[in-house]
Formats: C-alpha cells, structure tokens, sequence
C-alpha cells in the first residue's frame, strides 16, 4: 500500500518514469529504459505505507521512524522540555519506509517549520543546518511537555508533509507524516523520566513499533 497522504507525489513520479523510460526506448536506448525503470521503482518503495502495531504495554515509547539508530546522546537543555534531555536520532535510507508516526500518547502542541540547507543526510552538519519541522508533544491532561519529535530534511528529500495540525491528540504510533527521499528523524524525552535505553546505536528499528526507551512516571510520554 502506497501512502494516501503523498499520493500528488507518487503519482508524477510514476508518470514521469513511465514517460521517461518510453523516450528512452523510442530512441533504442534500452539499457537507459531499464534503468529508469528501477530507478523510479526504487524511489516509488519510499512511498509504501505498511500497517503497524504498537506495542500494548505502557510506559514504553516508540520509534518515530523507519531506519538506523545513528546516534543516542543527552543534551544539557532543550527549550520545549528543559533540563537534560535523551535525544534518539533515526537515519532512513533510500530503502526505508518514509512515513513518520508519533512516538507516544499525546497531543501536538506546537509545529514549528525552520527553514534550511539540504546537506546530505550523512553529513552530520545536516542535523543543524537543515530545514527541519519540530513537533512538540504534551499531555493531554496535564499539557505538560513530554516529548519532541524533529524531521530533518535532507539533500534529496526537500519535503516533510504533515498529515497532523496543531491541537490534534495522537494514540502511539499514528501517522504524523511522510519525510520524502529519506533523511533523518529525532525523538527528545526528558531525561528524569527515562527509565531504560532499550536500543543502541547502529540498530535497526520500524516507525510505531520499535521500542526504544522505557519512560517512568504518570505523566511522561508514553
């Protein structure tokens, strides 16, 4: 299933492949069609959009997306959440899925877009440099903030579409929206409310299912 949310995207790269490859084999250039061809399956596989199921148990948050743990480390202070704060960083290659999706219970407080370069994703000045949209996420009851996602664009992919508006309440592993061409996603939890670390770094996890911290405390993300 392709994502519903991006369909405007997928849609113009099928057709431009399709019109592309056909150019390409009128003129008898045969090797250049086949390319095309699974060039652009290759990019449309970014667009898939499978079901997940989050865990049940509580207390547990989950990956914002699909990819590699390409970093874990604490920072002194983060504005939205304040004090030391757990930051887990997501790198999605070309043959992840794209679609990003809430990491815990909660309602988006804030949306905030930054504009940007688009360094390349393996560069690790791209976290600071480029265009990103930071989500913050607080308690529905005691609108306290409890975590922060950040989707940071990359050299190719240009776009993050949000399926998601303020004030919105999510359940863990819903939808957020889509980061196009593969970049990378960070999730921020305040540190007092970290019980566990359940990842390391270099692991493979899935957006909406993976579990990556265990979080302590009636209102803490989870």
């Amino acid at each position: 299933m392709l994502c519903a949310g991006a369909r405007r995207e997928w849609i113009t790269l099928v057709v431009t492949t399709a019109l592309l490859a056909a150019g390409a084999a009128v003129l008898g250039w045969w090797w250049a069609s086949l390319m095309i061809v699974v060039l652009g399956g290759v990019v449309l596989l970014t667009f898939r959009d499978p079901n997940r199921n989050p865990p049940s148990q509580r207390g547990v948050v989950v990956s914002a997306a699909d990819g590699r743990v390409s970093s874990i480390h604490v920072l002194e202070d983060c504005a939205p959440l304040g004090g030391r704060t757990l930051c887990v960083r997501v790198f999605l290659s070309l043959l992840n899925v794209h679609v990003v999706r809430i990491p815990c219970y909660g309602r988006i407080a804030s949306i905030e877009h930054r504009p940007g370069r688009y360094v390349s994703a393996l560069n690790p000045a791209s976290v600071e440099e480029n265009e990103s949209v930071t989500l913050v996420i607080e308690h529905p009851t005691s609108q306290a903030s409890v975590a922060v996602v950040r989707l940071i664009a990359g050299q190719f992919a240009r776009t993050v579409r949000l399926f998601v508006q303020e004030g919105q309440t999510l359940q863990r592993g819903q939808r957020l929206g889509i980061i196009l061409l593969g970049s990378t996603a960070e999730v921020y939890l305040p540190d007092a409310a970290v019980a566990d670390c359940v990842v390391s770094e270099q692991d493979r996890v899935r957006a909406g299912e993976s579990v990556i911290v265990g979080v302590r405390g009636e209102g803490s993300a989870s």
